[in-house]
């Protein structure tokens, strides 16, 4: 496999760790009934501040870079370093913390933010907030292992090589 392959795999593998790991660590606890409502266009300049501050608490670049050393761990020990210079030297941060303000300035709501900071900026909001690198280098390698697994068993689908039964209707919830 190529460089480039390589770290196309692997860069496919953080874009799903982040994706995944996001979803998870950005909300502190799921609520039992949905409650959305669309942010009105009028108070945009305000969002677009307070998803600042938000971004700013939350440390989105420093949380990008400990997943990249998360996924570089994966890497025999002797590449590491060059995939996470090649990484850094091609992701443009400051245009995807850019992005992900305006993203987030789109989506949420003035009182949303507000709830946010106030978590995010607490004690227990930051105590939760360091333990999610944790959380993410744990749970990243099980859904890497999974998609391993999956991709393996994809390589011998078409050959009787490894038996494959694919799941079906009547095999969920048991």
């Amino acid at each position: 496999m190529t460089r480039m392959t390589k770290y196309g795999v692997l860069t496919l593998s953080l874009g799903m760790v982040m994706a995944f790991g996001g979803v998870l660590i950005s909300h502190p606890s799921f609520a039992e009934e949905s409650v959305t409502s669309e942010a009105p266009a009028d108070d945009y300049k305000e969002r677009l501040a307070l998803s600042r501050e938000l971004h700013d608490v939350r440390r989105v670049k420093e949380h990008i870079l400990q997943d990249i050393d998360n996924i570089a761990q994966s890497l025999p020990f002797a590449e590491r370093e060059d995939f996470k210079k090649y990484i850094e030297l091609n992701v443009d941060f400051d245009k995807l913390e850019d992005e992900s303000i305006k993203i987030s300035a789109d989506l949420y709501t003035v009182p949303e933010f507000k709830a946010m900071l106030a978590y995010f900026g607490s004690k227990e909001g930051r105590a939760a907030e360091e333990k999610s690198a944790r959380y993410g280098a744990q749970f990243g390698p099980k859904i890497q292992e999974q998609i391993d697994k999956a991709l393996m068993a994809s390589k011998f689908e078409n050959t009787n090589q490894l038996p494959r039964s694919l799941p079906n209707i009547d095999m969920l919830g048991k």
